[in-house]
Protein backbone atom coordinates (compact mmCIF):
# COMPACT_ATOMS: atom_id res chain seq x y z
CA UNK A 1 0.00 0.00 0.00
CA UNK A 2 1.25 3.48 -0.91
CA UNK A 3 0.56 5.84 1.99
CA UNK A 4 0.78 9.63 2.06
CA UNK A 5 1.65 10.97 5.52
CA UNK A 6 1.44 14.68 6.30
CA UNK A 7 3.06 16.49 9.21
CA UNK A 8 6.24 14.43 8.85
CA UNK A 9 8.50 17.01 10.50
CA UNK A 10 6.48 17.20 13.70
CA UNK A 11 7.21 15.37 16.94
CA UNK A 12 4.51 12.80 16.19
CA UNK A 13 5.26 12.58 12.47
CA UNK A 14 8.91 11.70 13.06
CA UNK A 15 7.86 8.23 14.26
CA UNK A 16 4.35 7.85 12.86
CA UNK A 17 5.52 6.17 9.65
CA UNK A 18 7.55 3.37 11.24
CA UNK A 19 4.69 0.88 11.83
CA UNK A 20 3.80 1.25 8.13
CA UNK A 21 7.36 0.53 7.02
CA UNK A 22 7.46 -2.48 9.34
CA UNK A 23 4.47 -3.87 7.43
CA UNK A 24 6.15 -3.39 4.07
CA UNK A 25 4.10 -0.37 2.97
CA UNK A 26 5.54 2.49 0.95
CA UNK A 27 5.29 5.87 2.70
CA UNK A 28 5.54 9.30 1.09
CA UNK A 29 6.13 11.87 3.81
CA UNK A 30 5.43 15.57 3.47
CA UNK A 31 5.63 18.76 5.50
CA UNK A 32 5.90 22.49 4.92
CA UNK A 33 9.45 22.42 6.33
CA UNK A 34 12.26 20.14 5.09
CA UNK A 35 13.51 17.14 7.03
CA UNK A 36 16.58 14.94 6.75
CA UNK A 37 15.38 11.39 6.13
CA UNK A 38 16.07 8.32 4.01
CA UNK A 39 12.42 7.77 3.05
CA UNK A 40 10.67 9.55 0.16
CA UNK A 41 9.82 13.11 1.20
CA UNK A 42 8.24 16.11 -0.53
CA UNK A 43 8.28 19.59 0.94
CA UNK A 44 4.87 21.13 0.27
CA UNK A 45 2.44 23.79 1.43
CA UNK A 46 -0.94 22.08 1.77
CA UNK A 47 -2.79 25.39 1.59
CA UNK A 48 -1.99 25.20 -2.14
CA UNK A 49 -4.61 22.95 -3.84
CA UNK A 50 -2.19 22.04 -6.62
CA UNK A 51 0.38 20.84 -4.09
CA UNK A 52 -2.24 18.62 -2.46
CA UNK A 53 -3.31 17.29 -5.85
CA UNK A 54 0.27 16.44 -6.79
CA UNK A 55 0.90 14.61 -3.53
CA UNK A 56 -2.12 12.33 -3.92
CA UNK A 57 -1.12 10.92 -7.31
CA UNK A 58 -0.44 7.18 -7.07
CA UNK A 59 -1.46 7.06 -3.40
CA UNK A 60 -3.72 4.35 -1.94
CA UNK A 61 -4.37 5.87 1.48
CA UNK A 62 -3.64 8.99 3.53
CA UNK A 63 -2.68 9.75 7.12
CA UNK A 64 -3.41 13.40 7.87
CA UNK A 65 -1.22 14.35 10.81
CA UNK A 66 -0.30 17.98 10.17
CA UNK A 67 -1.34 20.54 12.75
CA UNK A 68 -0.61 24.02 13.96
CA UNK A 69 1.42 24.53 17.16
CA UNK A 70 -0.79 24.21 20.21
CA UNK A 71 0.35 27.62 21.46
CA UNK A 72 -0.52 29.34 18.17
CA UNK A 73 -2.89 32.23 18.89
CA UNK A 74 -3.36 33.56 15.36
CA UNK A 75 -6.72 32.14 14.15
CA UNK A 76 -5.84 32.67 10.50
CA UNK A 77 -2.69 30.56 10.82
CA UNK A 78 -4.50 27.83 12.75
CA UNK A 79 -7.22 27.48 10.14
CA UNK A 80 -4.90 27.86 7.16
CA UNK A 81 -2.91 24.90 8.46
CA UNK A 82 -5.63 22.66 9.85
CA UNK A 83 -8.68 23.81 7.90
CA UNK A 84 -7.54 24.82 4.42
CA UNK A 85 -4.76 22.24 4.24
CA UNK A 86 -7.11 19.46 5.30
CA UNK A 87 -9.92 20.33 2.92
CA UNK A 88 -7.43 20.54 0.04
CA UNK A 89 -6.19 17.05 0.86
CA UNK A 90 -9.66 15.55 1.12
CA UNK A 91 -10.75 17.12 -2.15
CA UNK A 92 -7.60 15.87 -3.87
CA UNK A 93 -8.20 12.41 -2.40
CA UNK A 94 -11.79 12.37 -3.64
CA UNK A 95 -10.68 13.45 -7.11
CA UNK A 96 -7.90 10.85 -7.19
CA UNK A 97 -10.14 7.99 -6.07
CA UNK A 98 -8.41 7.47 -2.72
CA UNK A 99 -10.85 5.70 -0.41
CA UNK A 100 -9.04 5.32 2.92
CA UNK A 101 -8.04 8.20 5.18
CA UNK A 102 -6.89 8.29 8.79
CA UNK A 103 -7.16 11.72 10.41
CA UNK A 104 -5.11 12.43 13.51
CA UNK A 105 -7.35 14.53 15.70
CA UNK A 106 -7.02 15.15 19.43
CA UNK A 107 -8.91 14.81 22.66
CA UNK A 108 -8.70 18.62 22.65
CA UNK A 109 -11.50 18.54 20.08
CA UNK A 110 -13.91 17.47 22.85
CA UNK A 111 -12.52 19.41 25.81
CA UNK A 112 -15.59 21.67 25.84
CA UNK A 113 -17.79 19.13 27.61
CA UNK A 114 -18.14 19.22 31.41
CA UNK A 115 -15.13 17.69 33.13
CA UNK A 116 -17.19 14.93 34.77
CA UNK A 117 -18.61 13.77 31.42
CA UNK A 118 -17.10 10.68 29.84
CA UNK A 119 -16.17 11.45 26.25
CA UNK A 120 -17.88 8.91 23.98
CA UNK A 121 -17.11 8.11 20.36
CA UNK A 122 -20.43 9.58 19.34
CA UNK A 123 -19.67 13.00 20.81
CA UNK A 124 -19.37 15.67 18.12
CA UNK A 125 -16.46 18.10 18.49
CA UNK A 126 -16.81 20.73 21.18
CA UNK A 127 -13.60 22.67 21.75
CA UNK A 128 -12.69 25.12 24.48
CA UNK A 129 -9.59 26.73 22.91
CA UNK A 130 -8.18 27.58 19.49
CA UNK A 131 -6.11 24.44 18.90
CA UNK A 132 -9.06 22.21 19.71
CA UNK A 133 -11.23 24.30 17.43
CA UNK A 134 -8.77 23.69 14.60
CA UNK A 135 -8.94 19.96 15.26
CA UNK A 136 -12.73 20.16 15.39
CA UNK A 137 -12.71 21.79 11.96
CA UNK A 138 -10.65 18.89 10.62
CA UNK A 139 -13.21 16.43 11.97
CA UNK A 140 -16.09 18.28 10.34
CA UNK A 141 -14.23 18.27 7.02
CA UNK A 142 -13.54 14.54 7.37
CA UNK A 143 -17.18 13.74 8.13
CA UNK A 144 -18.33 15.80 5.14
CA UNK A 145 -16.11 13.92 2.68
CA UNK A 146 -17.01 10.55 4.16
CA UNK A 147 -20.73 11.27 3.92
CA UNK A 148 -20.87 13.00 0.54
CA UNK A 149 -17.91 11.49 -1.32
CA UNK A 150 -17.91 7.95 0.05
CA UNK A 151 -14.45 8.00 1.63
CA UNK A 152 -13.66 5.57 4.45
CA UNK A 153 -12.44 7.93 7.16
CA UNK A 154 -11.17 6.99 10.60
CA UNK A 155 -10.61 9.79 13.09
CA UNK A 156 -8.21 9.14 15.95
CA UNK A 157 -8.66 11.46 18.90
CA UNK A 158 -5.27 11.00 20.49
CA UNK A 159 -4.00 11.95 23.91
CA UNK A 160 -0.83 13.76 24.98
CA UNK A 161 1.97 12.41 22.80
CA UNK A 162 5.33 11.56 24.33
CA UNK A 163 8.34 9.39 23.60
CA UNK A 164 7.92 6.55 26.07
CA UNK A 165 11.60 5.61 25.92
CA UNK A 166 12.80 8.96 27.21
CA UNK A 167 9.52 10.38 28.59
CA UNK A 168 10.15 13.53 26.55
CA UNK A 169 7.39 15.60 24.98
CA UNK A 170 7.38 17.61 21.76
CA UNK A 171 9.14 20.48 23.53
CA UNK A 172 12.04 18.15 24.41
CA UNK A 173 11.08 18.39 28.07
CA UNK A 174 11.27 15.26 30.21
CA UNK A 175 7.99 14.48 31.94
CA UNK A 176 8.40 13.84 35.67
CA UNK A 177 5.49 11.41 35.91
CA UNK A 178 2.89 9.59 33.86
CA UNK A 179 -0.39 11.33 33.14
CA UNK A 180 -3.66 9.53 32.30
CA UNK A 181 -3.82 10.92 28.76
CA UNK A 182 -0.25 10.14 27.66
CA UNK A 183 0.37 7.97 24.60
CA UNK A 184 3.56 7.02 22.77
CA UNK A 185 4.24 8.03 19.17
CA UNK A 186 4.73 4.46 17.99
CA UNK A 187 1.45 3.39 19.56
CA UNK A 188 -0.33 6.12 17.60
CA UNK A 189 1.39 4.93 14.42
CA UNK A 190 0.30 1.36 15.11
CA UNK A 191 -3.30 2.49 15.52
CA UNK A 192 -3.07 4.36 12.21
CA UNK A 193 -1.74 1.33 10.38
CA UNK A 194 -4.52 -0.87 11.77
CA UNK A 195 -7.13 1.68 10.73
CA UNK A 196 -6.04 1.65 7.11
CA UNK A 197 -5.75 -2.14 6.92
CA UNK A 198 -9.27 -2.88 8.14
CA UNK A 199 -12.50 -2.52 6.22
CA UNK A 200 -13.92 0.85 7.16
CA UNK A 201 -17.51 1.83 7.88
CA UNK A 202 -17.70 5.24 6.31
CA UNK A 203 -16.89 7.57 9.20
CA UNK A 204 -15.62 6.34 12.55
CA UNK A 205 -14.07 7.93 15.62
CA UNK A 206 -11.73 6.22 18.08
CA UNK A 207 -9.87 7.44 21.16
CA UNK A 208 -6.18 6.53 21.35
CA UNK A 209 -4.62 6.89 24.79
CA UNK A 210 -2.05 5.08 26.91
CA UNK A 211 -2.60 2.42 29.54
CA UNK A 212 -3.08 4.99 32.30
CA UNK A 213 -6.33 6.22 30.75
CA UNK A 214 -8.59 6.60 33.75
CA UNK A 215 -12.12 6.31 32.41
CA UNK A 216 -12.66 9.76 30.97
CA UNK A 217 -12.67 8.49 27.37
CA UNK A 218 -14.46 5.62 25.64
CA UNK A 219 -11.37 3.61 24.67
CA UNK A 220 -12.89 0.11 24.72
CA UNK A 221 -14.08 0.21 21.06
CA UNK A 222 -10.51 1.07 20.05
CA UNK A 223 -9.20 -2.06 21.72
CA UNK A 224 -11.90 -4.22 20.15
CA UNK A 225 -12.33 -2.83 16.63
CA UNK A 226 -8.64 -2.19 15.97
CA UNK A 227 -7.31 -5.02 18.15
CA UNK A 228 -5.01 -2.34 19.54
CA UNK A 229 -3.51 -1.81 22.97
CA UNK A 230 -0.72 0.59 23.95
CA UNK A 231 2.64 -1.15 24.09
CA UNK A 232 5.22 1.53 24.81
CA UNK A 233 4.49 2.77 28.32
CA UNK A 234 5.50 0.85 31.42
CA UNK A 235 2.59 -0.85 33.15
CA UNK A 236 1.54 1.46 35.98
CA UNK A 237 0.17 0.76 39.41
CA UNK A 238 -3.64 0.80 39.54
CA UNK A 239 -5.19 4.24 39.57
CA UNK A 240 -8.57 5.09 41.09
CA UNK A 241 -11.35 5.36 38.54
CA UNK A 242 -12.93 8.78 38.17
CA UNK A 243 -16.71 8.83 38.28
CA UNK A 244 -17.95 10.24 35.01
CA UNK A 245 -21.32 10.65 33.37
CA UNK A 246 -21.82 9.02 29.96
CA UNK A 247 -24.03 11.55 28.27
CA UNK A 248 -24.65 11.28 24.56
CA UNK A 249 -25.37 14.70 23.05
CA UNK A 250 -26.81 15.00 19.62
CA UNK A 251 -24.43 15.98 16.84
CA UNK A 252 -23.50 15.40 13.24
CA UNK A 253 -23.14 11.91 11.74
CA UNK A 254 -23.01 9.49 14.64
CA UNK A 255 -19.94 7.25 14.12
CA UNK A 256 -20.60 3.62 13.22
CA UNK A 257 -20.31 1.07 15.99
Amino acid sequence: MNVLLTGAAGFLGQKLHLPFLNRGHQVLRTDIVPIDCDEPFVQADLSDPQAAKSLTQGVDAMVIAHMSPKNEQDPSRVFTTMGVGTINLFQAAADAGIRKVCLISSVDAVRGYPKDTRRMRSFPPKADELYGLGKASQEHIAEYYARLHGLEVTVLRIGYVIDATTLTNKYDVVEKSFAPNMVDRLDVGEACARCLQRKGKGYEVFYVLGIRENGRFEVEPTWEALDWHPQHLAKPTPMPQIRVKAKNPKGFAQPAT
